[in-house]
């Protein structure tokens, strides 16, 4: 009789685990809000879209962001203004941006096409940690194959801390 007891509340507590799992396994993570004073909002720049937002190694001085702007904003001087101004109170910031929201969503499955190429625009690093991903960088890299920044491919331009 205790044995049956057991046996039950075993499987009822198995059935509630196996419940609570399925309900966090529903996909795609949710990436958690990064705090406003860690993104300057009233940035003097262009305007923006958030995309993804998350804390590199869940560090609370970190931001990560992929942003999306729109083509006519996608200058030189605009997007090193905005990822500088984005990135100002983090520690450690990556902020990519795209142009195109479809160059994002390609970004996320690995399988690109002119889309990619065109949309998407730059990867902004900001590490002033001697540990991490790309430890001591202050750096955007160029990406756009085909549109207004195309120059710029696959080249890299350097910023002092």
């Amino acid at each position: 009789m205790i044995v049956n007891s057991i046996i039950r509340l075993l499987i009822v507590a198995a059935v509630i685990f196996a419940a609570i799992n399925l309900a966090n396994c529903s996909g795609e993570q949710e990436p958690e809000p990064v705090a406003e004073a860690v993104i300057p909002l009233d940035i003097d720049t262009i305007q923006f879209t958030v995309l993804r937002q998350w804390r590199p190694n869940d560090n609370p001085a970190a931001l990560g962001l992929e942003v999306l702007i729109d083509e006519e904003d996608a200058i030189y001087e605009n997007i090193i203004q905005m990822v500088r101004e984005l990135g100002s109170n983090a520690q450690v910031a990556f902020i990519r941006v795209y142009q195109d929201e479809e160059a994002w969503r390609e970004s996320r499955t690995s399988n690109y096409s002119e889309i990619y190429d065109r949309g998407y625009l730059a990867f902004y690093i900001k590490n002033r940690t001697t540990t991490g991903a790309y430890s001591g960088l202050h750096e955007i890299r160029w990406f756009q194959q085909e549109g207004e920044l195309e120059e710029l491919a696959e080249t890299t331009t350097n910023f002092m801390f």
